[in-house]
């Protein structure tokens, strides 16, 4: 009984280091905008000249 416990706990701890090993790799993911300002061409039926929307 006692080996089969040892076992189970020491694949417990090798599975959460593996998966916290993992954890700390840089995101791949960069944003591409550096602004919160962001600009869409729009007909002039939508929206008149100066028109801000949102905020």
């Amino acid at each position: 009984m006692a080996p089969t416990w040892f076992m189970a706990v020491g694949i417990l701890l090798i599975v959460f280091q593996a998966s916290a090993l993992e954890s700390t790799e840089e995101p791949k993911c960069v944003p591409g905008f550096k602004s919160d300002v962001l600009i869409f061409r729009v007909t002039r039926k939508h929206l008149g000249p100066g028109t801000r929307l949102g905020r």
